[in-house]
């Protein structure tokens, strides 16, 4: 267990870094990237990944790719459900301080 959390601390702070970096290089944080504000209108797997499709240019070999597409969907779909997991996690939380408050 020990080593999990070693593990956990570790991606933590690659995380970290890697938001730093991307904030020197960019001057903008990833929080206040357009596509990031706009990200946060959609709920569902389907209208992400149409929203990402319709980001890319009609130009790109990528546009019609529907192998690409079916990995983004299934990246979004695996994320979705990481967020839907940790969301329920933080509710039962809450649930279980109330409880413990009111006893």
């Amino acid at each position: 267990m020990a080593g999990q959390s070693g593990s956990t601390h570790c991606r933590v702070a690659l995380f970290q870094s890697a938001l730093q970096t991307y904030e020197k290089k960019t001057g903008i944080t990833l929080a206040q990237h357009p596509l990031t504000l706009q990200l946060q209108n959609y709920r569902s797997v389907e209208s992400i990944a149409s929203f990402l499709q319709d980001q890319i240019p009609p130009s790109t070999d990528f546009g019609g790719s529907d192998r690409l597409m079916g990995s983004v969907r299934r990246t979004i779909s695996i994320l979705h459900n990481l967020g839907a997991v940790a969301a329920f996690a933080w509710a039962s939380e809450m649930v279980y301080e109330i409880k413990v408050l009111m006893a």
